[in-house]
């Protein structure tokens, strides 16, 4: 049987280098959806079988780690 994607993948943060890089990466290659971006940066996702407004969260960052 074949996964075709993330189904739930809980509450995730992450901080990211380049936003555009990381959405393409997330809802291009991944199938997340885009559900709200704030005044801080941050682009809320869920995945297309979520009842949550959203689970992962990518927040923008000047530096790795």
């Amino acid at each position: 049987m074949a996964m075709t994607g993330v189904l739930r993948p809980g509450h995730v943060q992450l901080r990211v280098l380049d936003m555009e890089e990381s959405l393409e990466h997330y809802c291009n290659n991944m199938g997340l959806i885009e559900t709200d971006r704030d005044d801080q940066g941050r682009v809320y996702l869920k995945c297309w079988d979520e009842q949550d407004k959203f689970s992962v969260v990518l927040e923008p960052s000047c530096r790795a780690g």
